[in-house]
Parts: C-alpha cells; sequence; structure tokens
C-alpha cells in the first residue's frame, strides 16, 4: 500500500478524538440557543411595567435568568471548542473488559434516550413558539 493510502485509511479510522469532534454540534447549537434565549429575555425586560411588584418581580426575574443563561452559554460554548478541538486526539488503547461492562451499554442508551427525548421536546416547543409568532406579527394591510 502507498504512504498516501495508509495516511487515507488512518483518517478514516473512527477514534475517540473524531467520537468527541462529532458529538460537539450539539452543545454548540444548544449553546447558540441558549445565547438567544438570554437576548430574548432581555429584549422582553424593557416592555415590563414596573409600577408595582408584580413588574418589578417579573423584571428581576427576566434580568437574572438572562444573564445566567448568558453565562450557560459562554461556558457550554467553550467546552463544545474543546470537544472539537480533540478530533485528532491520538487513539488510545482501550481495557477490553471494561468496555464489555454492561453499565456502559447502559449510560449510552440512557444518553441516545435522552437525546431523542431532548429532539422531542425542541420539535413541540418549536411549534408552540411558531403558533405564538404567527399570533403576534401584525397582519398585513391590504391596499
Amino acid at each position: 500500500m502507498a504512504e498516501g493510502q495508509a495516511a487515507s485509511h488512518a483518517d478514516d479510522q473512527w477514534t475517540c478524538g473524531k467520537g468527541l469532534a462529532a458529538h460537539a454540534r450539539i452543545p454548540v447549537r444548544v449553546a447558540e440557543f441558549l445565547k438567544c434565549l438570554a437576548a430574548n429575555l432581555e429584549a422582553h425586560v424593557p416592555t415590563i411595567d414596573t409600577s408595582d411588584d408584580n413588574g418589578k418581580a417579573e423584571r428581576a426575574a427576566y434580568v437574572q435568568l438572562s444573564r445566567e443563561y448568558d453565562a450557560i452559554a459562554s461556558q457550554l460554548a467553550r467546552t463544545a471548542k474543546q470537544m472539537h478541538d480533540y478530533r485528532d486526539l491520538p487513539a488510545a488503547r482501550h481495557h477490553e473488559k471494561e468496555l464489555a461492562d454492561p453499565r456502559l451499554l447502559d449510560a449510552f442508551e440512557r444518553f441516545v434516550r435522552l437525546e431523542t427525548e431532548l429532539a422531542e421536546a425542541l420539535a413541540d416547543s418549536a411549534e408552540n413558539d411558531r403558533q405564538l409568532l404567527r399570533k403576534s406579527r401584525p397582519t398585513d394591510v391590504q391596499m
């Protein structure tokens, strides 16, 4: 086999580093989503009438949540970048006995189940928000 072919085959070999990088796209999107959520909360703040205690409490809640989601999003984005940057992590040997531990499969099954539930929750939330957005847009006046 030619030298270039060997390198190409090595590039195609799945490694834990490539797995980390492949899974980084989800936290990247979640970070973007949370950053957008924080911005939406912040954009709502000026609309709140703070002339009574209810308004003051709502404003305080929105300001606090906006700051916290922004901080979480920033940290998550940094961690996702680290995951992606591990793409070229050299392959390490693994202990076969530990890889056969049923707890490893159980943990991965839980991950896949929650991944599916997250996708379903996001789809439901997006549909509700699309309906709210349609109701919130002013209707065009026909001339």
